[in-house]
């Protein structure tokens, strides 16, 4: 893929540093996808199964259901950008001209079993696991109407994302963008997801221990694999909480004056062990296109009882001509690319609106990461 050192990249400006925009760890990536289907619309999150062959990725959109296979509510592309296949359209559930996926993750378990996609149906309250191989339904979690209960099924509100530790069979649902719930939940990934015998453990607004945190819509999350830490995106508290991934205890929060400007804290993604990068989309809300920006933050000096420094190592600006509202990151564990969701009402949207795509440049983390400790 070519990366446009023309108006694109002009667009997509790095501030906040001092160093010299060579630098970068982040560089934009013209032209990917190659095309999003006309009925899509606002893309919410991006999955990248870097072991399939050729990659593929995965993005979530909430556009018109057509009933067809290539406007379904989860598009799957290759690494190319090329669009591959469509599938969801009997099981995320479609509401008011809108599906209900909000969040994706992608769910590595050992062999032989093959990667498993998880998507956060929103409106349905649910947690879709789907075959990322064959689209076919493995799971759900949650019955199809928001709730708060555990016993004796467990109900989730507006479930928004969640990440997994893959070598322990973890997974972790952010369940609170908006809706009854402020919470994150820990679940047994290798038991029946909807069996209260999978909750490993619920931190949040309504549980019962006094050192839960609390959140006002934790909107993403991300496990950090080197310490066994879950980083948080607290959108309405404008912060990043960091939580033990053992328990659910409270570690501490990221909330130093670079990551705030006008904005709210939306997605948050790590590329452990690829680096020991954290990155963190922020907007405005309600959205105006203002304020919208991607940091590149370092992991480096988390520890699993300290979150560390709040250290920016690169910001990418997003205006207002590309997207509103950077929602979701992904990020692909074997190279480093990260890519963008934005939720941008736009019928004609397709690349670079909607979805943009930053290709990890040859720029090595700790060069960066010692020339920003020189400037401070």
């Amino acid at each position: 893929m070519r990366q446009v050192p023309g108006l694109f990249l002009a667009l997509l400006s790095t501030v906040g540093l001092g160093h010299d925009v060579n630098q970068n760890l982040y560089e934009p990536v013209e032209g990917w996808p190659r095309g999003l289907p006309q009925a899509s619309l606002e893309i919410s999150a991006v999955a990248v199964d870097h072991t399939a062959p050729g990659k593929e990725v995965f993005i979530s959109q909430r556009g018109k259901n057509l009933l067809s296979t290539t406007a379904g509510p989860v598009l799957v592309f290759n690494g190319e950008g090329d669009l591959l296949r469509s599938f969801g359209n009997d099981t995320v559930m479609y509401q008011n001209g809108t599906w209900g996926a909000h969040g994706l993750d992608m769910d590595f378990p050992p062999p032989p079993s093959t990667p498993r996609l998880w998507i956060y149906d929103m409106f349905a309250g649910s947690v879709l696991v789907h075959s990322s191989r064959t689209g076919r339904l493995l799971m759900r979690g949650g019955t199809g109407e928001q709730g708060s209960d555990v016993l004796p099924y467990l109900q989730y509100g507006c479930v928004a994302d969640g990440d997994f530790d893959n070598t322990r069979g973890i997974a972790y649902v952010a369940d609170g963008d908006g809706g009854p719930n402020d919470r994150v939940v820990a679940l047994n990934a290798r038991k029946h997801i909807n069996d209260p015998d999978a909750v490993l453990w619920i931190a949040g607004n309504g549980a019962s221990s006094p050192a839960d945190p609390h959140f006002s819509s934790p909107h993403s999350l991300c496990f950090h694999p080197r310490t066994r830490s879950l980083f948080v995106a607290d959108r309405e508290m404008n912060r990043t909480q960091i939580l033990s991934a053992e328990s659910g205890k409270v570690l501490g929060e990221w909330t130093c004056p670079s990551l705030g400007h006008a904005g709210k804290a939306w997605g948050v993604r790590s590329s452990f062990p690829r680096d020991d990068l954290i990155f963190l989309a922020v907007a405005d809300s309600p959205e105006t296109g203002r304020d919208q920006f991607v940091h590149v933050l370092d992991g480096s000096q988390v520890t699993s009882e300290d979150p560390g420094p709040c250290r920016v190592l690169q910001t990418i600006q997003i205006p207002a001509k590309l997207c509103v509202t950077p929602h979701e990151v992904g990020v692909d564990l074997e190279n480093g690319d990260m890519y963008l969701a934005c939720v941008t009402a736009d019928p004609k949207q397709g690349s670079p609106k909607g979805l943009l795509k930053f290709s990890r440049t040859k720029v090595a983390v700790e060069d960066v990461r010692r020339q920003v400790m020189n400037q401070n």
